[in-house]
């Protein structure tokens, strides 16, 4: 499984306020670009991974005696949804956004995720 989180050593050196302010820029830019880059792959997962359930559906129908509930289908993919977004950018984006906010609120604006 992949998870992002914010490297320790990056929210130590927040926290201690060590970091300029353009050294901060940098590195929410960096992050915003490999965000956006997960993003893309994420939206590219979740389609085939509907486009997978909804012919696992079709396919069951057809084939089978027993009845198959189109929200379990559609609970799956919710649940495929979310827990794909979170873990891959969104743990990373909350812990980003909330050390920002705490520790240098004069950027939140600028340089959230």
């Amino acid at each position: 499984m992949f998870y992002r989180y914010l490297n320790e050593q990056f929210r130590q050196l927040m926290r201690n306020h060590e970091l300029t302010d353009d050294e901060l820029r940098q590195a929410a830019d960096k992050m915003k670009a490999k965000q956006k880059k997960t993003f893309i792959a994420y939206v590219i997962i979740e389609i085939i991974i509907a486009i997978l359930f909804t012919l696992a559906f079709i396919w069951e129908k057809q084939n089978s005696d027993t009845p198959v509930e189109l929200s379990a289908i559609i609970l799956a993919i919710v649940f495929f949804v979310v827990g794909g977004y979170v873990l891959p950018m969104g743990i990373l984006k909350f812990q980003f956004n909330r050390e920002l906010k705490k520790d240098y609120p004069h950027l939140y604006e600028e340089c959230k995720l």
